[in-house]
């Protein structure tokens, strides 16, 4: 019986000495059961919310980029619309006015481009889930499948676009350097081969020899001496991330969406008809602006006024603007709902602190007490024990 107090009470004194040197008031499930259990319950919920946080910190860090990026866009769709104004107000004048204003646009339509196609953390912005591939192409070559011809003809015109109007990619004599014809039967393109001929009064284009080149059904590809087209390669899916248990927040813009969707992107639609050319709409309006401002005076001289389509330039891009303007007003309400929820999320990982604290914290203060309480315990004991058992070795030589 003695042994084993003596033995219970160093047990106790150990115990009380693991709990000092953790901290810890239970250090294994078999301390405290109920208790171990409420620990890991806590220690999960902490888990969850600094993966919550850090799902936040990295859409925070995502949005401030995209803001920089509408932020961009806006300034060159501002510098756009101030180009345009000032080519409505000098068609009037020389072609010479008009054509740095042009080459200006061109120069700042490449720049949407490459905005458009920026990256953050190695995945692009405005490809839906498509991250990995680049979202907008700008290319010198038109496709789409001739129709409307009425019978075998060696003139096309231009076709339409997303925005409805017929392509003014024509903007002098030589504007097309080739024409394709696709064979189905051997899966090739081949080249009428013959001069052409680019009308850019009448968006149209001829070639030589009278041989009913084209027919309805065709798939034509023109090739132009410049960019004339942009074409979105991503998809319409927005990426969304957890924010908190059954709340997530959209982390992505759709760049561009089919003509049939009615989904909120941030360059417009795209025609997915064959029959039409598969342009981004706001890249669209704006090689339309450029393209009627190289050829004003080819224009004026055919009995074509392009004032009025200066005029709806500025109102195009206005449009634009407002799309532009939408989605950061978007963002802005996503940054919102993020900083709310990480202003919740610290006040709960306090809570749970204090409650995992409640539980497995031990009382420095109490411990210590009871240690020193133990250990006298034990010393009284062992000289209790030393009073009772006074046999040594000379009394058995006796």
């Amino acid at each position: 019986m003695f042994l084993r107090d003596i033995r219970r009470n160093l047990a106790d004194i150990t115990d009380l000495q693991h709990q000092i040197s953790t901290g810890k008031r239970v250090n294994f499930p078999s301390d405290d059961p109920i208790g171990a259990d409420r620990i890991l319950r806590h220690t999960q919920e902490l888990d969850k919310i600094d993966q919550y946080v850090r799902n936040l910190n990295d859409t925070d860090s995502l949005a401030s980029s995209q803001d920089s990026l509408f932020d961009t866009l806006e300034s060159v769709l501002m510098r756009v619309r101030d180009l345009a104004v000032r080519g409505n107000n000098e068609a009037p004048f020389t072609q010479n006015d008009l054509d740095p204003i042009s080459q200006e646009v061109d120069q700042l339509i490449q720049m949407m481009w490459t905005q458009a196609n920026q990256k953050f953390n190695g995945k692009y912005v405005f490809g839906g889930y498509q991250t990995d591939k680049i979202p907008f192409s700008m290319s010198n070559e038109i496709e789409y499948v001739a129709s409307g011809l009425g019978a075998a003809t060696d003139t096309l015109t231009m076709p339409a676009t997303s925005t409805g109007n017929i392509s003014k990619a024509i903007t002098a004599a030589d504007s097309i350097t080739d024409i394709q014809v696709y064979n189905a039967g051997t899966g090739t393109w081949n080249s009428v081969g013959v001069p052409i001929t680019s009308d850019p009064v009448n968006n149209q284009v001829t070639v030589a020899g009278g041989g009913n080149t084209f027919n309805n059904g065709d798939r034509i590809r023109l090739i132009f001496n410049k960019d004339v087209i942009v074409t979105y390669n991503g998809d319409m899916g927005e990426k969304e991330v957890e924010i908190a248990e059954g709340m997530n927040v959209k982390t992505t813009f759709v760049g561009a969406s089919s003509q049939a969707s009615k989904q909120t992107t941030v360059f417009g639609t795209q025609s997915e008809d064959e029959r039409k050319i598969r342009s981004v709409e706001t890249f669209q309006l704006l090689f339309d602006l450029r393209d009627n401002l190289s050829k004003y005076d080819v224009s004026k001289a055919g009995g074509v006024n392009i004032i009025n389509d200066l005029g709806q330039a500025i109102t195009d891009i206005d449009g634009i603007r407002n799309r532009i303007t939408d989605a950061r007003a978007e963002l802005g309400g996503r940054v919102n709902r993020m900083e709310l929820a990480v202003n919740r999320h610290q006040a709960m990982k306090i809570e749970n602190k204090q409650m995992l604290s409640n539980y497995e914290d031990v009382d420095m203060t109490e411990a210590l007490s009871n240690l020193v309480l133990k250990q006298n315990i034990y010393q009284a004991a062992l000289a209790s024990g030393a009073s009772i058992i006074q046999t040594t070795l000379l009394d058995f030589l006796r």
